[in-house]
C-alpha cells in the first residue's frame, strides 16, 4: 500500500528537468556521488540503486553526497519525507556509514538538515550536512570503515 502512495506522490515531482548523478569511488574506499539538475524522488530511487550495485559498494561506506548543483527549489517536505522512506527500505543494503551531504546554498542546506532530522531515528547511516567541501570530507576521512556484518558481499 505505500509503494502506491509513493508512486502517486513521486508523479507531480517526475516531470520536473531531469536530475542526473555520477558515482565515484575515491581512495580510502569512499563513495562520492555528485548530482545536478533538478530533485527529483524517482531519480532519488533509481540513484540510490545504482550507488548499492556499483561492484566496490558494501553496506557500511562512507559516502559524500555532492548536492551542490541540485536545485530544490519545488521540494516539499513531503518530498523529503518520502526521499528518507526510500533510504529506509534501503537501509540494510547501505549500511551504517556515515553521509555527508554537501549543499550548495541556504535554502538547500535546510532541506539537507530537514532530511537528516527526520532519517536519524529511521536509518542505520549517521547523516550529517555540510556547506563546506574541505569540512564534509575531513568529517568523512575521520570515520573507519567496518564493513557492515548484515551483508554477506564483504
Amino acid at each position: 500500500m505505500e509503494t502506491e502512495t509513493i508512486e502517486a506522490e513521486t508523479i507531480s515531482n517526475a516531470t520536473i528537468s531531469a536530475m542526473a548523478w555520477s558515482v565515484e569511488l575515491l581512495p580510502g574506499r569512499v563513495f562520492r556521488l555528485v548530482t545536478h539538475g533538478s530533485f527529483s524522488l524517482e531519480c532519488i530511487r533509481e540513484m540510490l540503486h545504482e550507488l548499492i550495485a556499483h561492484p566496490q559498494w558494501r553496506p557500511g561506506r562512507d559516502l559524500i553526497a555532492d548536492h551542490r548543483d541540485l536545485d530544490f527549489g519545488l521540494t516539499s517536505m513531503t518530498d523529503l519525507r518520502i526521499a528518507a522512506r526510500i533510504h529506509r527500505r534501503l537501509d540494510a543494503h547501505v549500511g551504517d556509514g556515515r553521509i555527508a551531504l554537501l549543499m550548495g546554498n541556504t535554502f538547500s542546506y535546510s532541506m539537507g538538515r530537514f532530511l537528516q532530522l527526520i532519517s536519524e531515528a529511521e536509518v542505520s547511516a549517521e547523516l550529517k550536512v555540510f556547506d563546506d567541501p574541505a569540512k564534509a570530507e575531513s568529517w568523512i576521512r575521520d570515520h573507519v570503515f567496518v564493513p557492515d556484518s548484515r551483508s554477506s558481499r564483504n
